[in-house]
């Protein structure tokens, strides 16, 4: 079964705060958490997630790529 990678589907600043979107796999379904995160000075502030959970580990597998990709 391939490997399914989190995906950054967009980033956008609002005032002080950057909105990434993006999609991350689902680990019981067949398919992709649509994830929203909301990132202030670094740091991971809210998220909304299909999963229906605040700061769940999607909303951090989304974080860890988009800091991933602004280190590059």
């Amino acid at each position: 079964m391939p490997e399914l990678d989190v995906v950054v589907e967009s980033v956008s600043k609002e005032g002080e705060d950057v909105v990434v979107k993006g999609e991350v796999p689902a680990r019981c379904a067949v398919g992709y958490y649509h994830v929203e995160i909301r990132v202030k000075g670094g740091k991971l502030v809210s998220s909304s997630c299909e999963c229906g959970s605040d700061l769940c580990p999607h909303a951090v597998k989304l974080f860890l790529r988009y800091r991933g990709r602004m280190s590059r």
